[in-house]
């Protein structure tokens, strides 16, 4: 890369972060009248309207606006709808336990609203930026997933644009099937314009702690005892190291910050990153509710590693860059290509019975790490299309984030070829691991694949019920494009 190469991408990523603040700025303490959220709501449904004649419909999203890593060539072809009025707040309820939002508002804005409030969401997905209409589009978790499961399980109804312009509100007992279906469906089934979501009373301190295993059997095992077992925890995750070391971290809400436990804080630029909190090795630590929500922002996991040295030089002097909002979008100034190339960047879900299976995988055929482990109940319900639930038998899956560049087992780089292990990653999961594949990054099924594991008769029949099967790409369309 030459120098002006590197300055032009240096300046770009600073208007980025520059943008970044001005609209967190602008979207903080967001709260908007339900006149005006509806007087937006009708320009969707213009706009969606207007659609040409042969066009299909596409959100118009700006890189700053979406942690989709897939490539979204689809959209040249597409009319695309602009939503980006739609970021606020409409109510909040704590007698019902109940907000009401737009998609497009993002998770620091809910967080900041409902403290006021004393609440949170039960499932709060780890970066500032996430929205909450991606999250029933395209999934969302954390590590309270496993009391509570997917975003989505939370959410207690939906105004959404059909295809043709008219808006329903679907619940589980209103439109139903298009309630289900549209979980996790991509945003092929219509726009969704407004959710309705359950809250939780929350607390202002999480105290943490940490085991470390160097046998990955005794870890699964307490894994698993936790998932199924414990009653006081509200948040469990974890992070493998390598094939030799991986730490179980179990979080419990409290009151009053604990006494004689060190805090761990990472909402400053300079901070140290949450991977190198664990790997100094703790055995425990408090942290602020909301440093706890957002402890992967800072540092994007360790993706961040790729571009610079965490030391704390380097934080103080670039540390302002390496949050999640601003390495995703500069990433995206160019082609994925050539990353997709040295690196995996993919998110499956092997059932929690099969882990260790996906642990043997990855060090004997991927070796990729750390590799974040999020586990996650299950909630069967016949009328899910684009769910775990259709070929996992298992009450628990765990979100197995590969995010790296493989490598042999002295450390250096090797060598592969980005279909063939990516496939590889994906047939295994399904075949051997009883799980599925997130949608958030490219996925590589082919056709005949992709509908041996979908219900894919279903999903069709819905589209053409709700007008949404001429007028939106379809799953596959996004997913492999």
């Amino acid at each position: 890369m030459t120098t002006s190469e590197m300055v032009r991408i240096f300046v770009r990523v600073v208007w980025i972060k520059l943008c970044s603040v001005w609209t967190a700025w602008t979207r903080s303490d967001a709260m908007v009248a339900r006149s005006t959220h509806d007087e937006d709501v009708r320009a969707v449904q213009r706009s969606v309207k207007s659609c040409p004649g042969g066009k299909r419909l596409s959100l118009q999203r700006s890189n700053s606006e979406t942690h989709c890593t897939r490539k979204q060539s689809y959209k040249s072809g597409c009319h695309l709808v602009d939503v980006s009025a739609l970021t606020r707040v409409i109510a909040v309820d704590t007698v019902q336990m109940t907000m009401d939002v737009e998609p497009m508002c993002r998770m620091d804005q809910m967080t900041r609203e409902l403290a006021r409030h004393g609440c949170a969401l039960p499932v709060t997905p780890e970066f500032k930026g996430i929205t909450i209409g991606g999250t029933i589009a395209g999934g969302g978790l954390e590590s309270s997933s496993f009391r509570y499961g997917m975003v989505q399980e939370s959410v207690l109804e939906f105004d959404i644009v059909l295809g043709d312009g008219s808006m329903v509100t679907a619940s589980r007992d209103a439109n139903a099937d298009l309630f289900f279906g549209t979980m996790w469906a991509l945003g092929t089934t219509g726009i969704v314009v407004r959710i309705q979501t359950m809250i939780v009373k929350t607390t202002p301190w999480v105290k943490l702690e940490y085991t470390y295993y160097d046998d990955r059997d005794e870890y699964v095992k307490a894994m698993t005892r936790v998932c199924r077992e414990s009653s006081d925890v509200d948040f469990v995750e974890g992070v493998e190291f390598d094939s030799t070391c991986a730490v179980l971290i179990e979080g419990q809400r409290c009151e009053d910050r604990p006494v004689g436990v060190k805090r761990y804080e990472n909402n400053k630029w300079w901070h140290q990153w949450f991977i190198q909190h664990l790997e100094s090795k703790p055995t425990e630590a408090v942290m602020s509710m909301n440093d706890y929500l957002f402890r992967w922002d800072r540092g994007v996991f360790w993706n961040a590693r790729r571009k610079v040295n965490p030391t704390l030089l380097n934080r103080v002097l670039l540390g302002w860059i390496f949050d999640m909002e601003t390495s995703h979008a500069a990433s995206r100034l160019k082609s994925d290509r050539r990353n997709e190339k040295t690196r995996v960047l993919t998110d499956v879900g092997p059932s929690l019975t099969h882990l260790k299976t996906m642990m043997d995988f990855n060090e004997e055929q991927v070796h990729v790490y750390p590799i974040w482990h999020l586990p996650f109940r299950l909630f069967p319900d016949d009328d899910h299309i684009y769910s775990c639930e259709a070929v996992v038998t298992d009450d628990f899956c765990v979100d197995y984030g590969i995010y790296g560049r493989p490598t042999h087992p002295d450390g250096t780089l090797r060598q592969f070829d980005v279909v063939k292990l990516n496939r590889a990653i994906e047939q295994h999961v399904h075949q051997e691991c009883g799980g599925m594949k997130g949608f958030e990054t490219v996925c590589y099924y082919t056709k005949e694949e992709f509908n041996s594991i979908f219900d894919i008769e279903k999903y069709d029949a819905l589209r053409r019920k709700y007008h949404a099967h001429t007028a939106f790409p379809t799953v596959l369309e996004k997913v492999v494009s």
